[in-house]
C-alpha cells in the first residue's frame, strides 16, 4: 500500500524497533545476494551470505534451495582456496594462506568502538577486529549478527563509520566503501573531500562542505537508501544529482533517485541501533538532538508509518503503525 505523509516513522534497517513482528529476510533474497556477490568475485561477501542460507536451510534438507546452496557454498570456498593459492605462489612472502602477515598491515583505518563478533579478511591474515586495531585499505569487514563496529578513516580522520547488526563491506580506499549488505552511520565533522559508496547497483558521491552525518543501508534489490541526519549533502549518481537535509530520506538505484521524503528524527534518535547500542555515543548526538527538537517544534502534524523497500526507481512502500 502506498500512502502519501510528511513526517515517517524509520524503517526496521536503522532504528531496530520492532513493529509487528521480527523480520526475517527471505531466504530466496539471500541466496540471491549471495550468488550476485559470488560472480562479482567478491568470495568472502558469498560465502558470508550463503553461510547464513545454509544455516537456515539444515533444518528443512528437501527445501528446492537446499541443492543451489550447497553447490555455490562449495564453489565458493573452491574460489577462495585458489585465489590464495595463487597470492602465495606470486608471493612465497605470505603466510601458508596467501595472505600477508598481520604485521605488514598498513594503518589506514583505526577501530575505536566493536562489540560482539567482528571478522576482517583479505590481503592480511584474517583477525577478529577489536578496539585499538588498525585496518588497511582492501580490507574486507564483516558484521555477525548481534556485534558492531566503528571505526575512523586514520590519515586525515575525514570521516567515520559505524555498522550493526550483521553487515558486510570493503575498505576500497580512503574516500570510499564498498558497501555489500548491512546498515551504516557515517560522519565527518570537517569539511571533506567526495565520498565514494558502491553497492550492487548504485554507485553514490557524497559531498559536503560542512561537518555532516547520515544513515544508509543496502536495500534488498542491490540499491541504497540514505537519510540526511546532520549538515546538508549532495548526493550524485550518474547525471542525477540531489541535496538532502537533515530528516529527508531517499533511495538510490542504477543511478536513479526516488522522490525524498521526511523522517521523524527524535524517533530516530531514542531507537536506532547505530546511534545507541555502542558504550560511547555519537561525538555529533547533541547537536542531533538540537536539530531533532527543532523539527519537533515545527511540526504540527506527524504520521506514523515505516518505510519500506523502494518499489521501482521512483516510489517506495509506505505502512501506517498503530498508534501506542
Amino acid at each position: 500500500m502506498l500512502v502519501h505523509a510528511k513526517y515517517v516513522f524509520l524503517s526496521l534497517a536503522f532504528t531496530g524497533v520492532l513493529v509487528f513482528a521480527k523480520y526475517e529476510e527471505p531466504l530466496e533474497d539471500l541466496v540471491a545476494r549471495g550468488v550476485r556477490l559470488y560472480e562479482q568475485r567478491e568470495y568472502d561477501g558469498a560465502l558470508y551470505e550463503l553461510n547464513k542460507a545454509m544455516g537456515r536451510l539444515k533444518h528443512t534438507p528437501g527445501h528446492s534451495l537446499y541443492e543451489k546452496v550447497s553447490k555455490n557454498l562449495r564453489l565458493t570456498k573452491a574460489k577462495l582456496s585458489l585465489e590464495r593459492f595463487a597470492k602465495r605462489r606470486l608471493s612465497p612472502s605470505l603466510s601458508n594462506d596467501g595472505l600477508s602477515p598481520l604485521a605488514a598491515e598498513t594503518e589506514d583505518f583505526a577501530v575505536t568502538q566493536s562489540f560482539g563478533k567482528v571478522i576482517a579478511r583479505k590481503v592480511w591474515e584474517d583477525l577478529e577486529v577489536a578496539p585499538s586495531r588498525h585496518l588497511g585499505i582492501g580490507r574486507t569487514v564483516t558484521v555477525l549478527p548481534g556485534a558492531g563496529v566503528e571505526l575512523v578513516e586514520a590519515q586525515g580522520r575525514n570521516f567515520g563509520l559505524r555498522c550493526v547488526q550483521a553487515g558486510s563491506f570493503s575498505l576500497s580506499s580512503l574516500h570510499g566503501i564498498d558497501l555489500h549488505s548491512g546498515a551504516y552511520l557515517i560522519h565527518s565533522m570537517r569539511s571533506a573531500k567526495e565520498m565514494k559508496l558502491k553497492a550492487v547497483f548504485s554507485d553514490l558521491v557524497v559531498f559536503s562542505q560542512y561537518p555532516h552525518a547520515f544513515m544508509t543501508s543496502v536495500e534488498t534489490n542491490g540499491g541504497l537508501k540514505i537519510i540526511g541526519l546532520l549538515g546538508k549533502i549532495r548526493l550524485s549518481a550518474g547525471s542525477e544529482e540531489l541535496e538532502l537535509a537533515p530528516g529527508e530520506l531517499v533511495f538510490c538505484i542504477n543511478n536513479s533517485f526516488s522522490r525524498k521524503m521526511d523522517v521523524e528524527l527524535s524517533t530516530l534518535v531514542a531507537t536506532s541501533k547505530l546511534l545507541n547500542d555502542f558504550s560511547v555515543e555519537p561525538v555529533f548526538m547533541k547537536k542531533l538532538k538540537q536539530q531533532a527538537l527543532i523539527q519537533a517544534l515545527r511540526t504540527e502534524k506527524k504520521f506514523r508509518t515505516s518505510v519500506g523497500d523502494v518499489k521501482g526507481n521512483r516510489n517506495f512502500e509506505l505502512k501506517l503503525l498503530p498508534e501506542k
